[in-house]
């Protein structure tokens, strides 16, 4: 993201429809299936994901710290030294009312590999 700007992310996702998509953190698969609907609500991420048995799965997502393309898809960078140089103060103001110690996501990347 530069100048940690707040992108929309409903303009990168919404192109993804029944794509597969991938979460992965520490190297690990987390949720896959094929992107149903994405909904971004202030600073909250919400995937909806079809599986292979014909179910529909969610994963909720903390607004990233960074966002990098890939040519796999995008990496949502949590890492905290990402959010000591933040400077969007709507971003900051955002992350400081939230306990970012506690979700399994922060000072760590997740990869959203797309297929």
């Amino acid at each position: 993201m530069k100048e940690n700007k707040v992108i929309d992310l409903n303009e990168i996702f919404n192109t993804y429809f029944f794509r597969n998509i991938t979460f992965i953190l520490d190297n690990k698969s987390i949720k896959q299936g094929r992107l149903k609907l994405f909904t971004m609500k202030g600073f909250n991420l919400k995937f909806f994901l079809l599986d292979d048995e014909g179910n529909i799965k969610s994963l909720e997502l903390p607004y990233p710290f960074d966002l990098i393309k890939t040519n796999l898809g995008y990496i949502f960078d949590y890492r905290l030294e990402k959010f000591k140089t933040l400077k969007n103060t709507e971003l900051l103001q955002n992350f400081s009312e939230t306990d970012i110690v506690k979700s399994r996501f922060y000072d760590k990347p997740l990869i959203v590999k797309i297929e």
